[in-house]
């Protein structure tokens, strides 16, 4: 003449990430600007075959129109520039892990019984995406800084991105 209902969850969530990141900016008599960097992470969403990802970039900037042999009476300044770099995104906590997760179910007769699902199907061998990106341009003022143009080309390009898709209910 009674009824019990009975729940339960488990949860299991293991992370570890380490990164550094270091950056050295360099200035050269108020006309050339340099900087260059690199990222390095390491973690466990990384998948149990991958290292540590490094992630380098290094850009440059010279004001041209500083310089003794620039003499464009209408260019009131110019700027030429450049960076390139990459840059990544990491996998989910568990995006490497095969896992299931447990669900209740009805079964013939209206009788209740624990069961298991796919809660990831994981990747063992999961990589950081990365990305490369280049990036030059040119900046100059005009007519005594009345007029103003900015010229930029840039393009970027992914591997191994990492892209969420929902798993079927069925």
């Amino acid at each position: 003449a009674g009824a019990a209902t009975t729940f339960s969850v488990e949860r299991t969530i293991e992370q570890r990430t380490v990164g550094v990141f270091v950056e050295e900016q360099i200035t050269y008599r108020d006309k050339l600007f340099v900087t260059g960097a690199i990222r390095a992470d390491r973690g466990s969403a990384f998948g149990a075959t991958n290292e540590a990802v490094v992630y380098p970039k290094l850009g440059a900037s010279w004001l041209l129109s500083e310089e003794s042999f620039f003499n464009v009476s209408w260019l009131s300044s110019l700027r030429l520039r450049g960076a390139w770099g990459e840059s990544g995104v990491q996998p989910g906590t568990n995006d490497a892990l095969r896992f299931f997760t447990p669900i209740a179910a009805t079964v013939d007769g209206g009788q209740n019984v624990t069961g298991v699902t796919f809660g990831g199907v994981g990747n063992a061998d999961l990589k950081p995406e990365r990305s490369r990106e280049i990036e030059l341009g040119a900046d100059a003022t005009l007519f005594s800084d009345r007029v103003g143009l900015e010229v930029t080309y840039f393009n970027k390009q992914t591997e191994d991105a990492l892209i969420f898709r929902q798993l079927p209910l069925s």
